[in-house]
């Protein structure tokens, strides 16, 4: 008798395990709704920020990293002389002719420039004027869309005339060399005029 309630109460204990792992395995869920697991961590704070403001936004890097390599590299060669704006609205550099009404070219002008925006600019310390348009040039350039890009921007730039300086894109820059390029980007515009 002995033995058979001992196998009696293995049998009772299989089934209460296989119930209870049927329970969590039907009624609770795998994942944690309000925890999901992240795929990447930058990825999965956004996602947790955004579900707790309810917001359709998150925050978003500023420079990216060669722009801010470059950036840094700027401060260094002109912070005591220029100030340097990073990714002004090219509307906020050049404005369409105005001919006393915002009329269709007016308009047609502006739809050029309203959504571009330049890398940097270089302005005067003391009056803000603005010295250069500095564009930093990735792989982006080199396409036809780009380039169709660069010769409008540059158009416009050289009908306003401001000096524009392309360098291209580096995982280092030698201060000299653009203090070179950007003097050479504003005695050439000095030249023209």
């Amino acid at each position: 008798m002995p033995h058979f309630i001992f196998i009696g109460g293995t049998a009772a204990l299989a089934i209460c395990t296989l119930i209870v792992g049927l329970y969590f395995f039907f009624v609770i869920p795998d994942e944690d709704p309000y925890y999901p697991p992240p795929k990447k961590k930058e990825v999965y704070q956004q996602s947790i920020e955004t579900t707790q403001h309810n917001a359709q936004y998150c925050r978003a890097n500023f420079l990216s990293k060669a722009e801010s390599v470059f950036f840094n590299t700027l401060q260094a060669t002109y912070a005591d002389v220029y100030f340097i704006s990073c990714k002004p609205r090219m509307a906020d550099i050049v404005n369409p002719v105005w001919t006393g009404k915002k009329d269709h070219q007016w308009w047609t002008a502006f739809g050029k420039i309203k959504s571009k925006h330049a890398d940097f600019v270089l302005c005067d310390k003391r009056t803000m004027s603005i010295v250069c348009v500095i564009e930093l040039d990735d792989s982006r350039h080199t396409t036809p869309k780009g380039k169709k890009r660069d010769e409008l921007v540059n158009s416009i730039y050289k009908q306003a005339g401001i000096p524009i300086c392309h360098i291209p894109v580096s995982r280092f820059y030698e201060p000299v060399q653009i203090k070179a390029r950007v003097t050479l980007a504003i005695n050439d515009q000095i030249g023209e005029q």
